[in-house]
């Protein structure tokens, strides 16, 4: 693919001292401006062009090449050397010196470049380019050049500038390119195959063996020994030269089809060396914007991937197209890995609580900053582990939590939920305030249980609820914490379905993930949409969601493709963690500060590193 352009040329008055002029090769566009107080601008201007000319033979592939080249170009008198070379379906543009470049799109003009530096973009079918000199656009307007850009071709805005630049006094020694994309062209007629389908006419020598002649295939052509031997006892001058123009208009068939070849071999590299330069593009601006915006980064590198994917499977590397795009490929592919964040572990044994307590096996656990709690169902116990120093203790246990499910941690207190309400239980004195809130009627499947500032939220899958319990100053008669009569957290107004929740974790808004490849968020009551951007591969549909008020990100665990994948809180990837085994954690915490995710599988305590 290539970009097939409608030109136009600005040039305003010229003097000793001051000159420009458009540059216009096979190749390259651009516009020169020259000012010497000593005199001789036209000269040293044409040198520059000559220079400009000589360098520019053949396209440069890369755009650092271009601006190698403007930058080689030495002189104190060289005001503006701007310069254009389309690319494919690109245009590289690259700016020495003072001037400016616009691009029309549609009704609206806007600036790509004022000052040095380099840049190269897509463009599309209609878009306008205009390349102007440092006296164009010190002696020209904008509103003046946005009322000269209507829907005229590029021949028509030139006149029109160049009418507007020659009326302006101080306009001497200005240039300007307008460089208008017609089309991008795919596919090229070649003027061969016209040309001898015009030379077979009916009754022809021609016309008797066309039918015969496929200018795609050589080898379905007509034996010339057939021929022959057809021919071989016709020996009359007639037959002869009969013989003769059928042995010519072979050949001249045999010199199309190979013309056709040839230049179909010259449009498949022009197009292999376009596609390798639309990559090259891409890879390097997918690094340029790694730290700014990394998404963006991470999506143009992964663009750069798959232009290049299907020529490392269609040239053998032992060609220059194939050791060219394999050599691109694997850079690409090694930058995206890196771009990715994406590290493979095999989560390794941290803690059993089989050594606080034969047998035992967490359903649930809980933590608050390197201390974590567990709620063991089967032996009816709580317990609790110093991440720091892997010292476990018992804290309570018996048939008061006989039937419990899940626990939350605030500060010295734990909440452990059991069949008729909530338990708490001190982590120092481990006395028990039995039902510091009793079960409601209003509750249906209580799946999570979470403690923030004090208050007590419970997501309730059956009614799709959330329901909140706020700590109040006055204790129960067990002398536990007091809570406030049930509340919903969520407001009247919003109706969403929670029936496929996996759980739930507050930072001050609160997350929830769903077997359905959702992630919610609800803050102060309301729904506060959530993105996951920048996801490769996507999400899959079994999700867990685990943030804290002292977590900097989200963690999503995605069991679906056995992994947690770590975003910001405005949803922007930043990492992700993978294992291979068969490995199906039921929950998990994060602890940045002492860098490890933390997975309950089947009942043990696993960990990864954070990186």
């Amino acid at each position: 693919m290539h970009i097939s352009p409608d030109i136009g040329s600005v040039v305003g008055q010229t003097s000793q001292t001051h000159w420009g002029q458009v540059f216009l090769t096979p190749h390259a566009y651009g516009v020169v401006e020259i000012e010497e107080a000593l005199g001789g601008a036209m000269k040293l201007g044409v040198s520059v062009l000559a220079k400009l000319t000589e360098k520019l033979r053949q396209p440069p592939a890369r755009l650092q090449e271009l601006t190698a080249i403007a930058s080689s170009i030495e002189g104190r008198y060289i005001q503006t050397i701007l310069l254009l070379v389309p690319v494919g379906r690109l245009v590289y543009l690259v700016l020495r010196g003072s001037g400016r470049v616009y691009c029309k799109r549609n009704d609206q003009l806007s600036r790509l470049m004022d000052k040095e530096g380099s840049l190269s973009g897509q463009v599309k079918p209609g878009d306008t380019l205009l390349l102007a000199s440092q006296s164009f656009i010190q002696t020209l307007q904008e509103n003046e050049l946005v009322s000269v850009f209507d829907h005229g071709n590029a021949q028509e805005v030139a006149e029109k500038l160049t009418l507007l630049l020659h009326t302006k006094a101080d306009g001497t020694g200005g240039a300007a390119l307008i460089f208008q994309i017609r089309t991008l062209i795919t596919n090229e007629v070649s003027e061969e195959i016209e040309r001898a389908r015009s030379i077979a006419q009916p009754g022809s020598a021609m016309a008797e063996v066309r039918e015969h002649v496929r200018f795609e295939k050589v080898k379905q052509m007509i034996p010339f020994k057939h021929v022959i031997r057809k021919f071989r006892h016709r020996t009359d001058k007639k037959s002869l030269g009969a013989i003769i123009s059928i042995a010519f208009i072979i050949f001249f068939a045999i010199s199309v089809i190979l013309g056709i070849q040839k230049q179909r071999s010259a449009y498949r590299n022009q197009e292999v060396t376009n596609r390798i330069s639309d990559a090259q593009h891409a890879f390097e601006e997918g690094i340029a914007l790694m730290e700014l915006n990394p998404v963006k980064g991470r999506e143009r590198l992964s663009q750069a991937k798959e232009l290049l994917a299907p020529l490392t499977q269609t040239f053998s590397p032992k060609t220059k197209e194939g050791r060219d795009a394999l050599a691109l490929y694997a850079q690409v592919s090694d930058q995206l890995t890196s771009a990715r964040r994406s590290t493979t572990q095999e989560p390794i044994l941290f803690y059993e609580l089989g050594l606080l307590k034969k047998d035992a096996r967490a359903r649930s656990i809980a933590n608050r900053g390197s201390t974590m709690t567990f709620l063991d169902t089967s032996g009816r116990g709580i317990y609790t582990l110093s991440l720091t120093a892997k010292n476990g203790q018992v804290v309570g246990g018996g048939e008061v939590f006989s039937g419990a499910s899940l626990l939350a941690t605030h500060g010295e207190k734990v909440y452990i939920l059991v069949p008729t309400g909530i338990h708490e239980i001190g982590l120092r004195d481990k006395k028990v305030a039995p039902l510091v809130i009793r079960k409601s009627s209003e509750w249906g499947m209580i799946s999570s249980i979470v403690s923030f500032g004090g208050n007590l939220y419970l997501l309730d899958t059956q009614k799709s609820r959330i329901w909140k319990y706020i700590a109040t100053d006055k204790a129960t008669p067990a002398g536990g914490q007091g809570f406030s009569d049930l509340r919903e957290y969520l407001n009247p107004d919003t109706i969403l379905d929670l029936t496929q929740a996996t759980g739930m974790a507050i930072d001050g808004s609160v997350w929830i993930g769903t077997t359905d490849g959702k992630i919610v968020r609800f803050t102060q009551g309301k729904e506060n949409t959530f993105f996951a951007q920048g996801v490769e591969p996507d999400l899959g549909k079994d999700l867990t969601v685990y943030t804290s008020d002292e977590t900097k990100n989200v963690y999503i665990l995605d069991r679906q493709n056995k992994r947690i994948v770590v975003l910001d809180k405005d949803g922007l990837y930043q990492a992700q963690y993978s294992w291979t085994g068969d490995m199906f954690p039921t929950q998990f915490i994060v602890s940045e500060e002492l860098r490890k995710i933390l997975l309950l599988i089947d009942g043990k305590l696993y960990s990864m590193e954070l990186k």
